[in-house]
This record gives structure tokens, C-alpha cells and sequence, in this order.
């Protein structure tokens, strides 16, 4: 699946069917039926038999969302697989110089919020969010 996502859309293959996913979520509550992720798939020519919905929707289909979807930020953690070494690497240096510089056990979330920029989260910059909610 995965494989067949990058291979049609390159490397921000991902990204992009997760921003499709998204944008099929009307409601904006974090689910898309099984038919409208078939309709994503299908954009990036992955086809999937009828098995296969059954299969997502087993370990996709989460509660409290409605019978036959999928939960977008569950579905997409699924298909990116484990961050590699080199990501988790950077992100520990991250926080080692940048966000808890004096080695706290704790760092108040304001402090955090201070050091990142939202405006070009992609929720921020089409609107949907604003930088406080992002």
C-alpha cells in the first residue's frame, strides 16, 4: 500500500493522500468512509478487493466513529510504518538544544508553543486552524 502510494505520488506521496484523506473528511471529525479512502486510493492507482476493505476496516474502524470508517490519523500511522533512526536521532537533538536546554524533567507547554512556528502548518495556512489551535 504504502509502497504503491509513493511509487505513484514520489516521496510526498504520503503526505499528499494524507492531505487527501483530509479534505474527503467533510465533518472534519477524523474518519472517512470506506468508499471515500477507496476514492483516494484510487487517485494514486492502488485498487483494493473486497477483502482487503474488510481487512482495514478491522484494524482501522475505531470507536466512537460510525460503522464502516476508517480513522484518518490512525490509518495513515499504520501505512508510514516506524520513523526512521536518522528522524528520531534529530528530533532527540531537538529537544536537547533547542526545547529543554537546562535538562528539566519537564517543560511547560507555553514554552514549547514559543519555539515552534504555525504558519506553515497546512490546517493553518488554509484556514481550517488558527496558530493557537494548530
Amino acid at each position: 500500500l504504502t509502497l504503491g502510494i509513493i511509487t505513484t505520488e514520489g516521496i510526498n506521496g504520503l503526505r499528499y493522500f494524507g492531505s487527501n484523506l483530509r479534505t474527503m473528511d467533510d465533518s472534519q471529525l477524523g474518519y472517512v468512509s470506506i468508499d471515500e479512502l477507496c476514492l483516494c486510493m484510487k487517485d494514486v492507482k492502488v485498487h483494493l478487493a473486497d477483502n482487503e476493505k474488510k481487512l482495514l476496516l478491522k484494524f482501522f474502524e475505531l470507536p466512537p466513529h460510525p460503522k464502516d470508517t476508517i480513522d484518518i490519523t490512525e490509518f495513515m500511522r499504520g501505512i508510514r510504518g516506524k520513523m526512521p533512526k536518522s528522524r528520531i536521532e534529530l528530533l532527540e537533538r531537538v529537544w536537547r538544544e533547542k526545547i529543554n536546554r537546562r535538562g528539566a524533567a519537564k517543560v511547560p507547554v507555553a514554552e514549547v508553543l514559543g519555539l515552534i512556528d504555525f504558519t506553515h502548518d497546512p490546517d493553518v495556512f488554509t484556514g481550517r486552524l488558527s496558530r493557537e489551535q494548530a
